[in-house]
């Protein structure tokens, strides 16, 4: 083989070779991003239980307005999160300890406990605390082995110069965070 042949020939090999690896790390980012329509879903369920759990709270619990308040105002902050993982994350923790916090008022105000419209709501409260628990699970796993991918060599490179960024997590604590950024470095 001519010499002349050799460096064009691994020019298209150096490029096939980056193409594959683009290729792999878009399609795993692509199934990671997936998995978060299922996280989305559930919590918007969990904002649309907020108007009547505040109705029927300040109705039967009217001297636990503050609490009530509390609430609604982490819905709106939830609404207003800027939309990546790590915030919203941390607003939806909020609004679903405060809604924990107006559903427990149904052991002091036994109105509210015997009320079927508020056992609906805290049995569907339940149930999408596990969802959203179950599907925030789940996109953290997939971003954790995008991200575990994306820092390995040569993927790192491709990554960084095509715009494959690491995705964030969601809803992890800061202690949980670093325990998780910790192991990605140790895997990578």
């Amino acid at each position: 083989m001519p010499l002349e042949w050799l460096f064009p020939l691994i020019l298209v090999v150096l490029g096939l070779a980056v193409a594959l690896v683009r290729q792999r790390l878009a399609r795993l980012r692509r199934e990671a991003i997936a998995t978060w329509e299922p996280l989305e879903l559930a919590l918007r369920e969990r904002h649309d239980l907020v108007p009547p759990l505040a109705q029927l709270a300040q109705a039967q619990a009217p001297s636990r307005k503050n609490l009530v308040d509390a609430m609604l105002q982490a819905r709106v902050a939830a609404f207003r999160a800027d939309l990546s993982p790590q915030a919203t994350g941390q607003v939806e923790l909020r609004l679903g300890e405060t809604m924990r916090r107006v559903l427990a008022l149904a052991r002091t105000h036994p109105d509210l406990a015997t009320d079927l419209t508020f056992r609906r709501i805290e049995a569907r409260f339940a149930e999408l605390e596990e969802e959203i628990a179950a599907a925030g699970q789940t996109y953290n796993q997939a971003a954790f082995d995008y991200n575990r991918v994306a820092l390995g060599v040569p993927e790192v490179v491709v990554a960084k110069y095509t715009g494959l960024h690491l995705l964030e997590f969601f809803g992890l604590e800061s202690d949980e965070l670093e325990a998780t950024y910790a192991a990605l470095r140790g895997s990578a």
